[in-house]
């Protein structure tokens, strides 16, 4: 991994050299901005690090130079440009954003947390995939803006598709129905506005479950907050930092990515005595009409809900431990209504049946209940048991 290290002061410049050379990583410095682009047209780094100490726009210069000079290319390419600011405020981000910047280090961090700095080099430049195989429709027609957000969505693994209006992007979505996981839509589009893409795709197209996020000004964030009534998941306010972009990213899709693994066990399972409904299609079984019933040895608690939850199916879920002891979940069209286990009732049975890794369940069609004791949704529920699974893998 090579990088390009910009500064006009020498000893931040070694400085940053030291860090960078004790972290394995092939630097090419250059102390002018002139330098810098030769360097950077002669070595084709993946990364830069652009020290803007003194805050005047010479080194923000530095960050347009590299962005056109990728426009210029033939293949697309896109650089992680860090810059390296004395003042880590919004519009310090918002004059690097606007130049070309991908990340934000404070210039302390640099001379006094080394192990820091490197840490925030590797999660960028040698990240984890947490959601590998995964498939995103950007819609966005402002170049800077699709730059930072496919290299957000890249980073966590995703595949991006992008589109820079709202026409373009419903045709996409129409023939990526049954593969899209996430859409990220800029609220004001040419030719079809944020608002009825979003409408189109949960009405039109019946993508009822995936994030939609909406990326939005401030002025615009008032009346992003009325698009949640025809199907907004979420929104973000530019300028996109890429921390809260990163966050709000893991919030959504960690559900997503659980309904992934869930749907590679369920194709495991075909063929397996794991419902005794007589059907080997598990998904027939659970989506028909036919109840539900089996060893949580082979499905487990948070797997079992999530079907019902992602089938939309109103009855009740009976579970009998290993001790003969009974608990229950009710659901009406897939949301958690009211549960009770042992000694506990709400949210807390729920959180005790996910910890069962021994006994049997069955799934009663249509048996309904007017109590109602859950506080948060079963989604949120299945969120904490996603890393509960993870923690034990």
């Amino acid at each position: 991994m090579s990088i390009l290290v910009v500064s006009r002061d020498p000893a931040k410049l070694e400085a940053a050299l030291d860090v960078l050379q004790s972290g394995g990583y092939e630097c090419h410095p250059a102390t002018t901005g002139r330098a810098a682009m030769s360097v950077f047209r002669a070595n084709a780094p993946e990364a830069a690090l652009i020290i803007d100490d003194n805050q005047d726009d010479i080194m923000l210069k530095v960050c347009t130079a590299i962005r056109k000079y990728e426009e210029s290319m033939e293949e697309p390419v896109y650089t992680q440009i860090f810059l390296v600011i004395q003042e880590d405020s919004l519009e310090n981000r918002e004059n690097g954003f606007n130049a070309g910047a991908s990340d934000f280090i404070p210039l302390a961090m640099l001379l006094e947390r080394k192990e820091w700095l490197l840490a925030r080099l590797d999660e960028t430049l040698r990240p984890g995939r947490m959601f590998e195989g995964l498939q995103a429709l950007l819609v966005e027609d402002s170049p800077a803006t699709a730059r930072i957000l496919t290299w957000c969505l890249k980073l966590c693994g995703l595949k991006v598709k992008h589109a820079p209006d709202g026409v373009s992007a419903y045709a996409m979505a129409r023939e990526l129905r049954d593969e899209l996981d996430l859409v990220i839509t800029e609220y004001r589009l040419p030719e079809m506005g944020g608002s009825e893409l979003c409408q189109r795709l949960r009405t039109i197209l019946g993508l009822r479950r995936i994030p939609i996020l909406f990326i939005c000004s401030e002025e615009d964030s008032e009346e992003v907050l009325e698009a949640f009534s025809i199907g907004a998941t979420d929104y973000i306010i530019k300028p996109c930092i890429k921390e809260e972009i990163l966050a709000r990213l893991r919030v959504h899709l960690d559900i997503r990515a659980f309904s992934q693994r869930l749907k590679k066990q369920l194709n495991s399972l075909r063929g397996k005595e794991v419902f005794r409904t007589g059907d080997t299609d598990s998904n027939t079984a659970i989506e028909g009409d036919r109840d539900l019933s089996g060893a949580l040895e082979a499905m487990s608690m948070p797997e079992i809900v999530q079907l019902l939850r992602l089938s939309k199916r109103t009855g009740r879920l009976v579970i009998l431990d290993q001790d003969q002891n009974m608990g229950n979940l009710y659901v009406l069209n897939g949301n958690g209504q009211f549960a009770d286990y042992l000694d506990s009732e709400g949210d807390q049975a729920i959180y005790k049946m996910f910890s069962l890794t021994r006994g049997v369940f069955a799934f009663h069609s249509n048996e309904t209940t007017t109590r109602r004791n859950l506080k948060r949704s079963l989604d949120f529920i299945l969120m904490d048991a996603v890393r509960m699974m993870d923690e034990r893998v």
